[in-house]
């Protein structure tokens, strides 16, 4: 303990080696120490906690104390250099995806919005924060619904992404009429160009064939579908993403009719 300057211990209550320091080196922080092995377990700072005596020996771990058989954990993996997480104590998988950035998901709706009326309806909606984008991260917005035409040919729906006033338009138009939901599904993305004030909008969509969606709930679209129509496009924008901006989704029904609607079951949001 020799760069330990003047500090405060606590009493080894079991004769083990092990001390609780307070006031080290003269600072704020607290630790639990070896004193046998000569090494640091835990030291906690003002504004941080530090697990681990400084070296590889071992992987690092923060419990959930559950009161189960295997606690939920995350750790840092010290052969792979990676955190990981475990819900169930005994599996543990990466937090990190390629190139070890984070994939983090920053929003989800799962309650159904129908949209059948005419005109331009908002089926998703959030506030991106400023400075969420940068210059080099992307927003990507996964969508899953159905639309419902029993009319005739003539019906149409126009799906739109925005990025604050910015937009991307895809349209669906003269669907074939049926007594059946077609399954619907949107990835919109927002890719930052090498900019806080430059942006490149992306959508491709697919609208599945009759009969292979089931109707109602939500979450109960069959994604082992078929898909006779997609759509796939890109524009630019010029939003200051450093300031906050309204991301959403929208549809249109084009020739509203009572036997014509569209759904929107699922929306995930992540950062990528």
């Amino acid at each position: 303990m020799a760069n330990l300057i003047d500090p405060t211990t606590f009493k080894d209550a079991n004769n083990d080696g092990v001390i609780v320091i307070a006031d080290v080196s003269g600072g704020r922080d607290w630790l639990f120490y070896d004193d046998v092995n000569d090494k640091e377990l835990i030291r906690f700072k003002e504004d941080a906690l530090f697990i681990g005596d400084g070296t590889t020996s071992g992987d690092k771990y923060l419990y959930a104390n559950t009161g189960a058989a295997n606690l939920p954990a995350i750790r840092y993996n010290v052969t792979s250099s990676k955190w990981e997480y475990s819900n169930d104590g005994t599996t543990f998988q990466e937090f990190v995806g390629a190139g070890g950035t984070f994939v983090e998901v920053i929003a989800r709706q799962v309650s159904q919005v129908t949209v059948d009326q005419n005109g331009e309806v908002e089926v998703f909606s959030m506030t991106v924060p400023g400075g969420t984008l940068g210059t080099n991260r992307a927003i990507r917005v996964t969508a899953v619904g159905a639309i419902y035409n029993n009319w005739d040919n003539s019906r149409s729906v126009q799906i739109k992404g925005y990025y604050g006033d910015d937009y991307i338009t895809h349209t669906y138009s003269n669907i074939p009429y049926g007594d059946y939901n077609r399954p619907l599904h949107i990835i919109f993305t927002v890719f930052a160009k090498n900019s806080t004030s430059a942006q490149v909008l992306h959508m491709i969509s697919w609208l599945g064939d009759l009969g292979d969606a089931p109707y109602g709930g939500v979450g109960d679209i069959n994604v082992d579908f078929n898909i006779p129509y997609d759509r796939l496009g890109w524009s630019q924008a010029d939003q200051n993403s450093n300031l906050d901006r309204n991301l959403r989704l929208t549809m249109t029904l084009v020739n509203n009719s009572p036997s014509f609607w569209a759904e929107m079951h699922i929306v995930q949001v992540e950062l990528l």
